[in-house]
């Protein structure tokens, strides 16, 4: 991963937008304001730190994180619904500039409003992603 930059492959006509810092990614028309018709699949990055957020409505079908090492450190992926800690991963020991990917397949239905957000234990960053 380059500094800063988050790189990911996506499917299908893809639309670009910023919002409020953010790279967002989705399917059909940027429209200012409004969320893309579903499916829908935001990027949002931090730091060392990416997540992609896949959604159709309210539910989430794939949530995404990857993040890149600045120095060695045993690390594992946290994925939070509006502060609270949903789930983890098992610890994986990287070294300096090496990449740690997770990926949460069908974590289910969340509350509009509601911000998930992934970060990775002892390396920078915490994106975000409203619903």
């Amino acid at each position: 991963m380059w500094s800063n930059v988050c790189r990911f492959a996506l499917r299908g006509a893809v639309t670009l937008v910023m919002s409020g810092g953010l790279l967002l990614a989705g399917a059909g028309p940027a429209v200012a304001g409004a969320r893309p018709p579903a499916p829908f699949a935001e990027t949002a990055c931090s730091a060392n730190t990416c997540q992609v957020i896949d959604s159709s409505g309210d539910t989430v079908t794939d949530w995404y994180t990857e993040t890149t090492a600045p120095s060695s450190v045993c690390t594992y992926a946290r994925y939070y619904a509006s502060g609270t800690l949903m789930a983890e991963t098992a610890s994986k020991c990287l070294s300096s500039g090496q990449e740690a990917t997770a990926n949460w397949s069908d974590p289910g239905a969340f509350s509009s409003g509601t911000d998930l957000c992934t970060s990775w234990y002892g390396i920078a960053g915490e994106p975000c992603t409203r619903l």
